[in-house]
């Protein structure tokens, strides 16, 4: 169809690179705002009413998904970035209306997006964490998970960035949110390279999220447990570089955590688990071992 013309076209602008004597001799790469003067009335138009079109719509929202984040270093002109997030925002405010290929070309394309801290991109985040926990419930499609996955590890460090501007219930709800995310990603992941990242990415939550530990905001125990399990009972038969990552991801929440008063009591992180954690280390430590810890 069309638009998977277009798109092509797109996708040619942002695979050309210029070199340093051809920048010298003043020939210079399209930015993301040529390159949406050019196809932004057809891109946006086919994302937001081609609603008998989904094949279309799906191509058009990936198209523009990858302008954006490949080109990052554009200062967006600010109706483009209002008329990109308008449209996000009008196709996944509705997570189980949409089609599931709309839903796939904007999480494969645009899994750095928030990465690239757009002005206005983080009131999308609310909208995002639907897409990705329905995606993440599913265990088939190793590449659309890790794309998820990917932009998860975006959001893991926002609340708590932007803390003294976050309300508590908003905390909250972020915390508990991207808890309940990691916590079903785990169960469900088959892919070795996906679950590596995903452990530390929980690793990297537990360490943030304990800087916040309050009555109404407990420490994230479910997870320690979910970490804590992949090494001693090493599920599912999963080879030894991940339960090493496993056990590496677990020694870092220790490291950082284990030292907070609030942490003095929890049974989790008492001196059991570290004496276990020293036990299976001698043992998969020793001569003839594959770990690598």
């Amino acid at each position: 169809c069309a638009i998977a013309w277009i798109a092509r076209m797109v996708d040619m602008f942002l695979d050309i690179h210029v070199t340093c004597a051809q920048r010298k001799q003043g020939l210079l790469m399209a930015d993301g705002n040529s390159i949406l003067d050019i196809f932004h009335r057809e891109l946006f138009t086919a994302a937001i009413n081609m609603n008998m079109f989904e094949d279309a719509r799906a191509i058009a929202l990936g198209a523009l998904c990858r302008i954006f984040t490949n080109k990052c270093d554009t200062a967006f002109k600010p109706h483009y970035l209002l008329q990109f997030h308008h449209t996000i925002h009008e196709l996944l405010v509705h997570p189980n209306s949409i089609q599931e290929k709309a839903r796939e070309q904007v999480i494969l394309n645009g899994a750095t997006l928030f990465a690239c801290d757009f002005d206005g991109c983080r009131a999308l985040i609310p909208i995002f964490m639907p897409q990705i926990r329905l995606i993440l419930k599913t265990p088939q499609k190793p590449r659309l998970r890790l794309a998820a996955i990917t932009m998860l590890c975006s959001f893991i460090s926002l609340p708590w960035h932007f803390h003294a501007n976050t309300s508590q219930h908003q905390l909250r709800d972020s915390l508990s949110t991207i808890a309940d995310i990691l916590l079903i990603a785990i169960d469900t992941e088959h892919n070795e390279y996906n679950l590596q990242k995903l452990l530390w990415c929980c690793s990297v939550y537990l360490i943030i999220s304990s800087k916040h530990i309050s009555k109404t905001q407990p420490f994230a125990s479910k997870l320690v447990h979910k970490i804590w399990k992949h090494i001693e009972e090493e599920t599912k038969g999963w080879p030894c570089h991940v339960i090493t990552t496993a056990f590496k991801a677990l020694t870092a929440v220790i490291e950082h955590v284990v030292a907070l008063d609030a942490m003095h009591n929890n049974p989790l992180l008492n001196w059991r688990m570290l004496i276990e954690m020293c036990k299976y280390a001698q043992i998969h430590l020793g001569a003839g071992n594959q770990f690598d810890i």
